[in-house]
């Protein structure tokens, strides 16, 4: 057991780096605990790009008026 970030819903124990100073997951502060089982750095990295890729898809679907769940409308040709 070591140290690790945590934030107060407890989404995931995170690695003990200021790179977690926000959860990734829920985007709140996270507090460093003693005695913990963080994520190896590889995994907590996955998991981070994950969740930043959602965020990023959802924005996009948004954006575009696309439904979050697919499938995504046909691109229509626009003649001018």
């Amino acid at each position: 057991m070591g140290l690790g970030r945590r934030c107060s819903l407890g989404c995931e124990t995170w690695p003990n780096t200021e790179e977690y100073a926000l959860c990734p997951q829920c985007g709140s502060p996270t507090t460093k605990f003693r005695g913990v089982e963080p994520l190896d750095e590889e995994e907590a990295r996955s998991l981070k790009l994950h969740f930043e890729f959602e965020a990023y898809y959802e924005k996009w679907c948004r954006d575009r008026e696309q439904p979050l769940e697919g499938p995504l409308e046909e691109p229509t040709e626009i003649v001018i």
